[in-house]
């Protein structure tokens, strides 16, 4: 701007700094034009380059404090759920325990061995409900902590696994069928896979509507594209709308039959989540429920 500013008083007072020059008049004004160009095109060069360097670094601070927002979130988020998870998780912790010394109190009263083998079966349900609790801390620890590992993973081997450790909750009546092709192979974590599947097949098996002759929990899982989709479906008691969103929050419980921590339905999300895809639920009271959940492989 100050050169074009110059060439302009320069032109319209006549002024030079140098000796007059006996150049033609006409090489006198082509330089002008060309001075006068170059000058515009610099000018227009530089204030580019200003534009160009100003608009980087609104981005880059958009960016960043997109970033900022994003951790603030979740950093607010992990002190919400560890503020709930230390009151409910003590809970949780105690009450067994107190449970099993009471129990103990009682058995060390009684000669009977009837009643001392009841003891010991309420003792082990209490302390397999203990060691479930542990490990569903030990899932959300996991998740959170460790980084994701994509393996290839054969479906329908990694399904009955998890249904052979389940085999304890079913009932007679309760018929287990599972869809899957023996060739289907995803890449995708093996660890939070079988924590998905081990969580929502045991709450289908653990649900069931004992007023229906037959309860059916059904397991599909295919693939469609780029998307591997597991979804299970049962006939049990089902889940009243007001609850869909709630059931996936820390320690929460949609029936007074519930005899679980209330973690398994967060766990899933949050290992769903980690794996970047989405779980849906479709239910009704005395319907049952079918959970969809879809991640990319």
């Amino acid at each position: 701007m100050l050169t074009i500013a110059l060439y302009w008083v320069s032109f319209l007072s006549g002024y030079s700094p140098l000796p007059p020059a006996n150049y033609p008049p006409d090489y006198v004004q082509t330089n002008q034009i060309i001075n006068f160009v170059v000058a515009c095109l610099g000018a227009c060069v530089i204030l580019y380059f200003l534009v160009r360097i100003n608009h980087v670094s609104e981005e880059n601070l958009n960016k960043k404090q997109a970033e900022i927002t994003l951790q603030n979130n979740a950093l607010m988020k992990a002190n919400t759920e560890l503020d709930r998870f230390v009151y409910s998780a003590s809970h949780d912790l105690r009450a067994p325990l107190t449970s099993m010394l009471g129990l103990i109190m009682i058995a060390q009263k009684t000669n009977d061995p009837q009643e001392v083998a009841e003891i010991l079966g309420r003792l082990k349900t209490q302390v397999h409900q203990l060691d479930v609790f542990i490990h569903e801390i030990i899932d959300i620890s996991r998740n959170a902590r460790l980084d994701i590992d994509k393996k290839k993973v054969p479906v329908l081997k990694l399904v009955q696994e998890v249904a052979e450790q389940l085999q304890y909750l079913k009932t007679e009546a309760t018929e287990l069928q599972l869809n899957v092709d023996p060739q289907l192979i995803v890449l995708t974590d093996v660890a939070r896979l079988k924590v998905i599947v081990s969580n929502l097949l045991g709450n289908a098996l653990k649900y069931v509507d004992p007023a229906k002759g037959k309860q059916q929990v059904v397991l599909e899982a295919y693939c469609t594209h780029n998307t591997f989709v597991v979804n299970v479906t049962d006939n049990g008691l089902g889940i009243d709308p007001q609850y869909h969103e709630k059931i996936f929050s820390m320690f929460f419980r949609a029936h007074e039959e519930s005899q679980g921590s209330g973690l398994g339905l967060y766990i899933v999300r949050e290992a769903v989540e980690k794996l970047g895809g989405q779980i849906v639920l479709h239910s009704a009271p005395g319907q049952g429920s079918s959970f969809t959940v879809t991640m990319p492989h």
